[in-house]
């Protein structure tokens, strides 16, 4: 491989004016080009982002190609699969015509689904490399039923069928892909089980901590819910845990948060839940710095960057030990198992209530030369 290699990424999702996956491959594509003699980007069709302006924003040696489908009008994973089967065509074509060191998929963030890798023919000369990818988090039944109720059945078939594509998927794969990277223990588990050659583990973001508000110590206990109001976050998780807190007050921001079902739980514990509504990113930081603790017991989020940033500021973030909240949140992060016995309920309440004697510094282990130290190592090609 020569000094800085050549490489060809592939993010279906990849616009640095958005969070989530977007942002994620922006960034991804932003931190690869700092260590690439020049980066081809592959990515979907986005009428209001034109090739030429995602180019500038990512790099000078980087060139972007956009194809598959134009219409969002499809289900998302229809769409998404219609983009790897034009990815893998393009990649075809320029393979044949430049030669690249590095094949990477970055986006989606997905460590079950088919990927253009699926669809190309590995040469000698290259090195592939998958992710950050997660999606291998499934919380036990009985966790499901508390956060989910009527939609657990959902939950089990979400279970049994990314399990099914990703056996499929793996084994398609193991041999052709040098390097797996995993977005939190989770995934990484499920790439080793799923006998990758080398599985590394680190988080697709990098985060903006110089710009963080500055922590304040808050008068009274208060815990805070920042995202959506999707069952699976757990925001009934962080309501009914505060029957156990009579000291604290709880604040929710986000959107879908402020429905009649989560007003409806608020009401049985009494005046102590604040509903807030979807908030911008300033109101939500500044959210963080004033709270005792952040609350986000998801089941299945693979690399949640609020949870990153309320660590960065030194908040505190109580979660559950599924998916990637604990990932992102490092040294602040205080983990509530879900596979002993106990409440549930209980051990949430008890878990917050440890927070405020915690002595650790803020931390800010997400930034640009970690994770480009992490895409080094991928790169490197290792003896199977």
């Amino acid at each position: 491989m020569a000094a800085k290699p050549r490489v060809l990424l592939f993010a279906y999702a990849c616009d640095p004016r958005r969070g989530s996956e977007p942002g994620a491959g922006a960034t991804v594509a932003g931190v690869v080009s700092e260590i690439a003699e020049s980066v081809v980007v592959i990515t979907r069709i986005e009428a209001d982002l034109p090739p030429e302006e995602l180019q500038k924003q990512l790099g000078s040696n980087v060139r972007v190609i956009t194809t598959g489908p134009r219409t969002g009008g499809m289900p998302t994973y229809l769409r998404y699969f219609l983009w790897i089967l034009a990815a893998s065509k393009v990649a075809r074509k320029l393979r044949s015509e430049s030669q690249f060191d590095v094949l990477h998929h970055a986006t989606y963030a997905t460590d079950w689904f088919v990927n253009p890798f699926v669809f190309l023919r590995k040469l000698a000369t290259e090195v592939w490399v998958w992710g950050p990818a997660g999606g291998a988090s499934y919380a036990p039944a009985a966790v499901s039923r508390i956060v989910l109720e009527s939609a657990a059945l959902s939950e089990r078939v979400r279970t049994w069928s990314t399990n099914s594509i990703r056996a499929v998927v793996h084994r398609l794969l193991r041999a052709k892909v040098d390097t797996a990277i995993a977005l939190n223990l989770d995934s990484e588990r499920s790439f080793v089980r799923g006998k990758f050659a080398k599985v590394l583990t680190h988080s697709n973001a990098v985060l903006d901590y110089e710009n963080l508000p500055v922590r304040g110590v808050p008068d009274e206990r208060v815990l805070v819910y920042a995202g959506r109001g999707v069952s699976w976050k757990g925001l009934t998780i962080a309501i009914k845990a505060m029957a156990f807190l009579p000291d604290w007050k709880l604040k929710i921001a986000g959107p879908g948060t402020n429905s009649d079902s989560y007003r409806a739980m608020a009401r049985e514990i009494g005046d102590r839940i604040e509903f807030l509504g979807a908030l911008d990113r300033a109101s939500t930081l500044s959210l963080f710095a004033s709270a005792t603790a952040m609350a986000l017991p998801s089941l299945h989020d693979s690399a949640p960057w609020a949870a990153g940033e309320a660590a960065g500021i030194g908040t505190p973030v109580v979660c559950l030990d599924l998916g990637g909240v604990a990932t992102m949140a490092g040294s602040m992060a205080v983990v509530v198992p879900t596979g002993s016995d106990g409440d549930l309920l209980q051990k949430f309440a008890s878990a917050v209530r440890t927070t405020p004697h915690m002595d650790a510094a803020p931390d800010r282990s997400h930034t640009k030369l970690a994770l480009a130290e992490t895409f080094v190592n991928a790169y490197r090609r290792s003896p199977r």
